[in-house]
Formats: C-alpha cells, structure tokens, sequence
C-alpha cells in the first residue's frame, strides 16, 4: 500500500469525523502514521488520540501525522482546515481546496472541479515500461485545427463548487468529436478533458506546422532560383540582340 493510497483512505474518512463533533471545545481525534518496521508491527495505519508531545494536537482542523521516529517528532503530512475545508499536503496553510507542498504525482485521472496548487511540479507517470501499443499520432494539426477554444462563466446553479467569473477552456463534448481520447465520462455522466494530455497532441501539430513550413520555404527558393534562372536567360537574349 503507497503512501498516497493511505492519504486517500484516511482523507475519505475525515469528513465523517468532523460531522460526529457536536462540541467544539470537545477534543478532537488525529489520525496518527506511522512509519513502522516490520519487525516491530504490520500496522500501516493506527488511529488513536495525540499525544500531549506531538506536535499535531487536538482542535478544530484535522490532522494526519506522519511519524518518522517519536510521536513527538511528528509533521503534518496532511491537513484539513475546519472552516474552509481545504485541504493541504505536506502543508498547514492551504491556499486552495488542493494545496500541495512539492511535487505531485498521478497515475490515473485526476479530477478537479476547482483550483489546485502544487509548489512543485505535477508529474503524471509516463516510463515507457508501462506502455504498450505505442504509436506516433497522426493528423494531430487537422484534430487541433478542429477544435475550438472558449471563454465562458460556469454555472452557478448546480452543487458543484466552481469558480466565478470569466474561464477559458474547451467543451467536453466538443473534444470528444475531434480527440475521444482526451475526455473521461463519469459514472455521473458529466464529461472532463484531460489538457494535460493534450500537450501529446499539440507537440505532433507544431511538428506537422513546422514540416508544412518547411516544404512552403524549399518550393519558394525552388521558386526564386528558376525565376534568378529566367532573369540571366532573359538578360542573355537582349544582350544577343545588342
């Protein structure tokens, strides 16, 4: 089980903690990890209340605590605020509903209906090892060329926790016409794009352009040779004619 697989265990077990709460000066229960030997337990995860020592204590945000030795020596690898119910990773002050302090790491979808912050870089799995079937994409400037870019405002009538004002992006439904493979269906039915996966897309366009470009500038200076050609030629014949 890796690390993140637990902070998504624990994670989804908070908010059922927070609504249990009915007394606000009431101590809080933290979630503990710890990082254990074999030897000394299989327990990944144990839950119990902080210690007085530990630097994750009791309060009205959540906590789960990564321990590396001590209880006392604890940090905060993931904290959920109370009031805003944003959540942090590796750090306390989460700016975002998804604020994570380094490098973020996906090997599946990563779905987001609102703002995330990464202070490092968001790195998707791409080791050709895990890959098979693999081929160069083909007519990636004709799919671009097809798809249209749109500023719009996202509704605010629905129980999704979107941003307001004026967004810039794609239709789902549109991309899906064009690209199918840059749009997942939920079990909802609504639709998302995975733009990060169109820098794939985008990288065979620019090549293709760039070939196109090319070819233009060698017919042009093909051009402009038979035309220095002709001009010597015709330059030739009045001299002749002198």
């Amino acid at each position: 089980m890796n690390s993140l697989f637990r902070f998504l265990v624990i994670a989804a077990l908070l908010p059922a903690m927070a609504a249990a709460q009915t007394d606000a000066e009431a101590e809080l229960p933290v979630i503990s990890f710890y990082v254990v030997k074999p030897a000394i337990s299989n327990h990944a995860i144990q839950a119990h209340k902080a210690l007085p020592s530990a630097t994750c204590h009791p309060g009205t945000n959540l906590r789960v605590c990564a321990y590396a030795g001590a209880p006392g020596r604890s940090t905060h690898a993931l904290f959920v605020h109370g009031t805003t119910g944003r959540v942090g990773i590796g750090i306390e002050t989460p700016a975002a509903k998804l604020h994570v302090g380094g490098d973020t790491i996906t090997e599946g979808n990563f779905l987001a209906e609102g703002d995330i912050i990464t202070e490092g870089a968001f790195l998707e799995v791409s080791d050709v090892r895990f890959k098979d079937n693999i081929e160069t994409l083909s007519s990636a400037l004709d799919k671009v060329t097809r798809l249209r870019g749109v500023n719009f405002e996202w509704r605010m009538d629905t129980d999704k926790d979107f941003n307001e004002g004026l967004q810039l992006g794609l239709i789902a439904q549109e991309v899906e016409a064009v690209v199918p493979e840059l749009v997942h269906t939920g079990s909802d039915g609504y639709k998302a794009v995975a733009y990060s996966n169109m820098s794939a897309l985008l990288v065979e366009a620019i090549k293709e352009q760039q070939a196109l470009i090319e070819a233009q500038q060698a017919q042009q200076a093909q051009h402009e040779a038979e035309l220095e050609a002709l001009k010597a030629e015709l330059q030739q014949l009045r001299n002749s004619l002198n």
